[in-house]
Parts: C-alpha cells; structure tokens; sequence
C-alpha cells in the first residue's frame, strides 16, 4: 500500500471517529434535555399542585379582622357556647381558630385575639350585670315622698344619725386647733450655733394642760439671748442710717444746665 493510500484511510478512520463522537454527543445531549425536561414537568406539576391546595385553603378562610373592624363583632364568635364546639367537625374548629396548631394560619386572628376577644366578652358581662342589680337595688329602696314635710321627717329619723357622726368626727378633728393644744417648744439657752440651728418642736397637750395656758404667756430670757438680740437690733439701727445718708447725700452735676453753649 502507497503512502496516498494510507493517509487516505487514516483521513476516513479519523472522519469516521469524528462522526461517530458527533453522534454520541448528540445523542446524550438529548437525552439530558429529556431529563431535564421530566424534572421541570414534574416540578411544574408540584407547584400547580401546591397553588391548587392553597387556594383551596383561602377560599375557605376568611379575613375576621376586618369584619370585626366593620361590623365591630365577630358573628361567627359570640354566642359560641364550649358545647357547641362538640358538634364541629375537626377541620371547622381550625378555620374558628379553635386549634393551636392551624390558628396562626387564619388572616387577622390568633390565639391571642381570640383571648383578648374572650376577657372582653367576659368583663363586657360581668359589667352588665353589675349595672342590672345595681338599677334592681336602687328600684328597690327607691322612696318617694309627697310633701317636703314627710321628706324632712325620714331624714330626721333615718339619716340623722349619720349626720351626727360626721359632725362628732369633725369635732374631735377641731378639738386638736384649740388654744393651748399646740405649742411648738425652742431652745433658747446655749451657745449661739445651738440656738440659731436649733429647729422647733410640736407638742400636743391634753385638754387639761391647755385650760391653764392663758392668752398672753410671760416669762424671762436669759442675759445671753437678751444680748445678742440687742446686737442684732443695733446691727439693722446702722444699717438704715447708713442707706439713709447715701440716699440723701446729692450727686454732683457735670455740666450747669443754666450755661448757654451757643451765646456769643
């Protein structure tokens, strides 16, 4: 075999391995597209799947938030015994918000509303009731009088007695602001620092020691705080005479107001 020949044939093999790669190629390629194109059609089928079985759920759900916000109540709760509940079936008490574990999917309700919701109704009772036995008792001692005269006769039976126990009450609250009850004792005796820190002290007497003080008290200082009154008294004498002559003394004028500037 010539040289042409055989580099003839090498040409073909090699044309042939290259077709043959080409093929196998393709051949795998396509082969991941179909792959590739199950996994998105499987994908796809999960997801419309999903969306199906979600709005499914909303149409069943109900956004009570915002009919309690325009109706101010919420219909489906009130009046909703514990029995009734027996009667629901498993998925109804989840749409109620009756269960822990699907409550949080409900739009606009919680547990924690639903608690609020019942704390209110309670207290909402509980006040109505009050006010219904408050209005029953009242009806009920409820007196009417024809005449001012039988009026004033019921209160002087009835509620005079109430009426002079507050007046005792606030007789024994004047009875401490008589004369001589209150006295307020000062340290008068000892060194000067003693007696200008020295800080008043309230005493009460009884009604007996404040029968024996008399209106106008007299008694002696001791030569020490007669002193230093005294002092003290000679200290303000000075001081309004000093103010005195200052204010009196004139204050001379810069320029005579009589002087022309302008004559000639």
């Amino acid at each position: 075999m010539s040289d042409g020949q055989r580099e003839r044939s090498k040409l073909s093999e090699d044309l042939k391995k290259l077709v043959l790669n080409e093929q196998r190629a393709r051949k795998s390629q396509k082969r991941r597209n179909e792959i590739n194109e199950e996994r998105r059609q499987r994908h796809m089928e999960k997801r419309m799947q999903e969306r199906e079985e979600e709005n499914e759920y909303q149409s069943k759900y109900r956004d009570r938030a915002k009919e309690i916000q325009e109706f101010g109540y919420d219909k489906d709760y009130e009046g909703l015994l514990p029995e009734d509940f027996a009667n629901l079936t498993e998925e109804e008490i989840q749409l109620l918000g009756g269960d822990e574990k699907y409550s949080h999917l409900i739009k606009g309700l919680d547990l924690v509303r639903l608690e609020k919701r019942r704390r209110e109704l309670e207290r909402q009772q509980e006040m109505k009731k009050k006010e219904e036995e408050t209005a029953l008792n009242a009806m009920l001692h409820m007196r009417s009088f024809k005449s001012a005269l039988a009026s004033n006769i019921y209160d002087c039976l009835f509620n005079s007695k109430e009426r002079l126990n507050d007046v005792n009450t606030s007789n024994k609250k004047r009875e401490y602001f008589t004369k001589g009850r209150n006295t307020y004792p000062m340290q008068v005796e000892g060194d000067s620092e003693t007696v200008m820190f020295s800080i008043p002290v309230t005493a009460v007497h009884s009604k007996q020691e404040s029968s024996s003080f008399s209106s106008l008290m007299m008694d002696t200082l001791s030569p020490s705080l007669q002193e230093m009154i005294t002092k003290s008294l000679a200290n303000v004498g000075r001081a309004q005479t000093k103010h005195r002559r200052r204010k009196e003394k004139k204050v001379q004028k810069a320029v005579d107001e009589d002087l022309d500037m302008f004559s000639d």
